[in-house]
């Protein structure tokens, strides 16, 4: 999968790009998380939900933003 990377330590992290129209609403442009694990399949399987949890709430984003007609909304009120 290409969003899982193996730190030095060999825990692998989840890594994700806000895209560029959300960054000022999340104030990132990397989703950087631990997956816990140092085994590539486990952290693959978690790294897949991680990615799906993390589109949900851009999707979300997007819509309350072209339903508020705001060009930025707070990180907390897409949560």
């Amino acid at each position: 999968m290409q969003h899982v990377f193996r730190r030095q330590s060999g825990v692998y992290v989840f890594r994700l790009a806000v895209p560029v129209q959300l960054r000022a609403v999340f104030g990132k442009t990397k989703i950087i998380e631990p997956t816990g694990t140092r085994e590539i399949t486990m952290a693959k399987i978690g790294a897949r939900s991680q990615a799906t949890l993390w589109r949900q709430r851009f999707f979300e984003a997007r819509r309350l933003l072209s339903n508020t007609g705001q060009s930025n909304i707070g990180y907390p009120e897409i949560l």
